[in-house]
């Protein structure tokens, strides 16, 4: 004999299961801060190229924000970045591979040969700072209109650990969002407009 469940009778046990789905963890948290790191190390490796805009901003105890720099970086191994700044408007650091350049407005510029390395992957920096840290995962919330992790953690700094805060993109596993609380106050870094393996000419990088 086959027993029927009365599609009535499935009610309260699909209500409960929902009620149970609100009370967990929103987002990604079948993944530990370990798998997180791991997503976005694997994002970074594959890359020849990244590009990407930025803002960096000191935000207030009452919650004002006010906008150091801002501008946009392009970076293709081996070692090649060039960013440029709209605020401060007009400077440029830059490395073709072996040296570095910085030119500021109303500065003499300066080469440094022996210029700053990217490592094996242009967005390497992002996993390396990941991985010097020791970070959880906590939830997940909107950044824009993207979908993102959230990691809480700290790292070392020059007097100590400092409280970091960064944000996942949940679908390219690239980071979205970071905070740093110093004692100065808290710095805020907002990353938009990224694109992985964009074509670039090497003239990009070439520096004076």
């Amino acid at each position: 004999m086959k027993l029927q469940v009365h599609p009535l009778r499935s009610i309260p046990r699909l209500f409960f299961s929902f009620v149970f789905s609100l009370l967990l963890p929103s987002g990604c948290f079948c993944l530990s801060s370990t798998e997180i790191v791991g997503k976005v190390r694997s994002t970074y490796d594959g890359l020849k190229t990244i590009s990407f805009a930025f803002v960096e901003k000191d935000v207030s105890s009452d919650g004002r924000e006010t906008t150091v720099s801002k501008g946009k970086v392009a970076a293709m191994l081996p070692g090649k970045f060039r960013v440029e700044f709209s605020i401060p408007k007009g400077k440029v650091v830059a490395s073709d591979g072996e040296n570095l350049f910085v030119s500021v407005p109303g500065e003499e510029p300066f080469k440094v040969s022996g210029g700053e390395k990217l490592g094996s992957s242009p967005g390497m920096f992002f996993v390396e700072f990941l991985e010097s840290g020791k970070f959880e995962a906590s939830g997940s919330e909107m950044i824009g209109k993207f979908g993102c992790v959230k990691l809480l953690g700290s790292v070392e700094g020059e007097e100590g650990p400092v409280s970091v805060s960064l944000w996942i993109d949940k679908k390219l596993w690239v980071v979205r969002q970071i905070t740093v609380e110093e004692e100065t106050g808290t710095k805020k870094f907002v990353l938009s407009d990224i694109s992985l393996n964009p074509k670039m000419a090497h003239e990009v990088f070439t520096i004076p």
